[in-house]
């Protein structure tokens, strides 16, 4: 066994796990979410268990995600693996998932992911007997997957994006990924770009191909099912100029809505659908103060009876911002003052340009997006306004990029299929006839 690889098991498994699970049980005194991940946990192995006599020798793969955003890109690729000999199962880290994943009726297990001791990780793998396990995007536990090897499993990373200032390349840190990483059987990546980045992270110690992620495909899956979601006047925008914020943070907002107020002067027409990423009570309260400081008429969508509108409507119901994509002429995507852009992909699909603050970084559609000029970075309230004066006074500019934006997602969709290709291959799966 190699001397650095060594060094890392042994420092993880003796000085940091303990460290941090220590932290999540303090953690867990205070935070609700915490303290209900790890009740999750207790009796995670005889779940399994039962669930594998249930399954009796039927081949699993087992799937493993973060949270919700991870868990809405394996619908997809949960629906072209169905018509193959093998059954599927879901672990996931954050309570945020459980409700979502529990509806999901594609995995026939679908539980907490194991705390990551080697104890427990070896029992939970002994229980359910999975084939191979498949970890989506980033949330990678070294046991889990260094287990996984050891007892003959191979684990697969999917969706696998790189982004270059991502902590993965911090001196000594390096070091560690490149001992979890090289343990696993394959990486695909979302792009080349991405690939080549974990080529020069883990070497050529594990195959590394492109696949594409298929976010895209369960994007277009939801917009298709969205439209029934919201029912508004249809008459609600005619001659409106549309701009959806969609997900804002309070940083967003301070720079946004002064910005919306002087585009409001100048263009009589111009309404925006502003929709908090957390619509709760305080969010509310701070966009409707700030509105009425700046003199916006603004409306909460469940208070709105269909009058006339102010300048702003305020989204307070989650779950229906893809719909709203699809009334709007242009985007704002918040996030980007905060930790990172949230999707840009839905209002990209709608044929929007994007606005967005400057951490872009998280997103490797949105750097892309940004390199084709349909991402356009703001950094302060009057290259907002600049922005939103531009596709106003200029239809024809905003066709062009909207266009674009539409062929830019169409054109990366298919991962799935990729995806469940290279699984399948591996795996020795057949197609059930």
């Amino acid at each position: 066994m190699q001397l650095v690889p060594s060094f890392w098991k042994f420092s993880y498994r003796f000085l940091i796990l303990p460290a941090l699970w220590g932290g999540f049980h303090v953690l867990g005194l205070f935070n609700h979410k915490v303290r209900r991940g790890l009740r999750g946990r207790k009796g995670l192995a005889s779940r399994a268990r039962a669930a594998r006599l249930q399954l009796q020798d039927k081949p699993l793969i087992l799937f493993h995600c973060a949270s919700m955003g991870e868990l809405e890109a394996l619908h997809p690729l949960a629906s072209k693996l169905a018509a193959r000999r093998v059954a599927l199962a879901l672990i996931y880290f954050s309570p945020s998932a459980e409700s979502a994943a529990k509806k999901a009726d594609c995995f026939a297990y679908v539980d907490y992911s194991p705390t990551d001791t080697r104890r427990s990780v070896r029992r939970f793998l002994a229980s359910l007997k999975p084939q191979a396990l498949a970890i989506t995007k980033h949330d990678v536990w070294p046991n889990l997957v260094w287990e996984c090897r050891r007892a003959g499993i191979p684990v697969f990373l999917i969706n696998a994006s790189f982004p270059p200032n991502s902590r993965r390349f911090w001196p000594v840190v390096r070091s560690f990924q490149k001992a979890i990483i090289s343990s696993t059987h394959m990486v695909l990546t979302v792009s080349r770009e991405d690939a080549e980045r974990a080529r020069r992270l883990i070497g050529d110690s594990v195959p590394i191909h492109v696949a594409g992620d298929s976010r895209y495909d369960r994007m277009i899956e939801r917009i298709s099912r969205a439209a029934s979601e919201i029912s508004l006047p249809a008459d609600a925008f005619v001659g409106r100029f549309v701009l959806v914020a969609g997900s804002t943070h309070a940083a967003d907002e301070d720079i946004l809505l002064p910005a919306i107020a002087v585009i409001a002067r100048r263009h009589p027409h111009f309404l925006c659908l502003l929709v908090p990423h957390e619509p709760v009570p305080s969010a509310l309260e701070r966009i409707q103060t700030s509105s009425e400081r700046l003199n916006l008429g603004v409306y909460l969508l469940s208070q709105w009876k269909g009058e006339k509108l102010g300048q702003v409507l305020c989204v307070d119901r989650v779950g229906i911002l893809a719909t709203l994509y699809e009334r709007g002429q242009l985007a704002y995507v918040g996030g980007g003052f905060d930790r990172g852009v949230h999707s840009v992909l839905e209002p990209m699909a709608h044929g929007l340009p994007v606005l967005a603050g400057p951490n872009i970084d998280v997103s490797h559609e949105a750097r892309m997006a940004k390199l084709q000029n349909i991402v356009q970075v703001v950094t302060e309230t009057t290259e907002v306004e600049n922005w939103i004066d531009k596709f106003i006074s200029d239809d024809s500019m905003r066709h062009r990029v909207g266009e674009e934006a539409r062929v830019f997602v169409e054109e990366r969709l298919g991962a799935s299929a990729k995806i469940a290709d290279f699984l399948q291959r591996e795996l020795n799966l057949d197609d059930h006839r």
